[in-house]
């Protein structure tokens, strides 16, 4: 689990990018349903932080990082992972997503466990998520 916070008062920028990536957080964790493909969640974010101005590649700041992982007995990301991109997500799966963006002085980012359900997920992390 992650979060960021602030030492000091958030700018107008920083509270943007945090807006930002609440919002494709939400959507992204209702796009999740067992059934699809590891990379479709990928696309999906991609497709979300685009247009909001969050270049995919490092190239061009502020882009977009994010991960999605499983939670097990691994030294750091279990599978499914970004090597693993076919894997079907499955009922009773432990994952972990992490939405952020990097800025040429900071990144941004928050990290949230859950659970693939039979319809779903269900959240394991209940901390908010709000940039103070």
């Amino acid at each position: 689990m992650t979060r960021t916070w602030v030492v000091g008062k958030p700018t107008p920028e920083q509270k943007k990018i945090a807006t930002d990536l609440y919002t494709v957080h939400e959507k992204v964790l209702a796009f999740i349903k067992p059934g699809i493909k590891y990379f479709e969640v990928l696309d999906f974010v991609r497709k979300e932080l685009t247009p909001l101005g969050y270049s995919p590649t490092l190239d061009r700041l502020p882009c977009q990082q994010f991960s999605l992982h499983g939670i097990g007995l691994g030294p750091f990301h279990d599978p499914p992972n970004h090597i693993h991109r076919e894997i079907v997500l499955e009922p009773n799966m432990v994952l972990s997503f992490q939405p952020s963006v990097r800025h040429e002085n900071y990144s941004i980012r928050f990290e949230d466990n859950f659970v693939i359900t039979q319809s779903g997920i269900e959240m394991l992390t209940k901390i908010p998520k709000e940039l103070i």
